[in-house]
């Protein structure tokens, strides 16, 4: 099955070990296996966007086969797919997530170790160990946090807290 739906209990202890917020992994879970966390510009899609597919393959090249997906919010026994095992497919992981737009979405692989926060304040999070986290965007982490800075200067009349992330995550 390409999407299986998660029970409510299961989604909110998922939400409670990983999230500090809709917009924030907690301290534990990242210092658990030394993770590090680059926050990186808006994601659109995993499927034909090219940070989504470099994500996509970050997770393919740790041995995930399917992972899972999360709303950092929950949304409610009628929203079933809100927390879902998904098939680690760029267009599996888009069908999932426009069943639950507009929320911040984490996907994660299924025994924690690695996850990325799509935030719908355009900004995205990948953490993980720095091997991960520098496969899924692309380049070391100094150029990654540099990258990201720029990006928050040039945003911050219409994005006016993206300063503030960039600053909380070490970028500059």
């Amino acid at each position: 099955m390409v999407i299986e739906p998660l029970p409510g209990e299961t989604a909110a202890h998922y939400r409670a070990t990983l999230l500090a917020s809709e917009e924030e992994f907690r301290a534990d879970w990242l210092a658990a296996d030394d993770k590090v966390v680059v926050p990186l510009e808006e994601l659109g899609a995993f499927a034909g966007e090219p940070v989504g597919e470099l994500i996509v393959a970050a997770y393919q090249a740790e041995g995930d086969d399917r992972v899972l997906g999360l709303t950092t919010s929950d949304l409610g026994s009628s929203e079933p797919d809100q927390a879902a095992t998904i098939r680690l497919d760029p267009a599996a992981l888009d069908d999932w997530w426009s069943q639950v737009k507009p929320f911040s979405v984490v996907i994660a692989s299924l025994d924690l170790r690695r996850a990325t926060l799509a935030s719908v304040d355009e900004f995205a999070l990948v953490a993980g160990s720095t091997a991960f986290v520098e496969r899924a965007v692309g380049k070391p982490l100094p150029e990654a946090r540099a990258s990201f800075a720029a990006y928050a200067e040039d945003m911050k009349r219409a994005s006016r807290h993206l300063p503030e992330v960039a600053a909380k995550y070490g970028c500059g």
